[in-house]
């Protein structure tokens, strides 16, 4: 009896779990384009009003591969302040969230690779969580956040 309780207590947390689990964003909350290579897509810009923003995997059928760059920083200044990144591999450019109203963000291990000043300027950010090791990476926290105050918390195998 015991058993069968505690089986059903889990199942139901599941199922409230996955109600309030937010879809991502339809691809009309974005402007973008297909990158150089024509295989990916890359958001140049965040023009819906949601200040939790959820990025889709696929955009019109292609995977979406990067989220701003040097010349579209897509989310800087933008009121957003919670982003869910979708469990594929994506590079976040040069400046795409700074001065954005962020307060905390998690880094999956499928960002393949994080441009300069990508968070910078984000005054509200107070915790960034990055899931993945970051040995192999040649990233410089301070050239990526800023200036901010942000605690750096890190799951992987070291630390930044």
């Amino acid at each position: 009896m015991k058993k069968r309780s505690v089986v059903l207590v889990t199942m139901l947390m599941i199922m409230v779990g996955s109600l309030f689990a937010q879809a991502p964003n339809p691809a009309s909350d974005f402007q973008y384009s297909l990158n150089r290579a024509g295989n990916g897509v890359v958001i140049t810009k965040y023009t819906g009003t949601g200040t939790t923003v959820n990025i889709p995997s696929k955009i019109e059928g292609f995977p979406v591969v990067e989220i701003g760059n040097s010349d579209n920083r897509a989310f800087a200044s933008s009121r957003i302040t919670s982003v869910i990144f979708p469990d594929t591999d994506i590079i976040i450019g040069t400046g795409a969230f700074s001065g954005s109203s962020l307060t905390s963000v998690t880094l999956p291990n499928t960002i393949k690779d994080i441009g300069t000043n990508a968070f910078a300027g984000c005054g509200e950010l107070q915790t960034v969580t990055i899931n993945m090791s970051v040995s192999d990476r040649n990233w410089n926290p301070s050239g990526i956040f800023g200036r901010s105050s942000a605690a750096l918390v890190v799951h992987g195998n070291s630390a930044v």
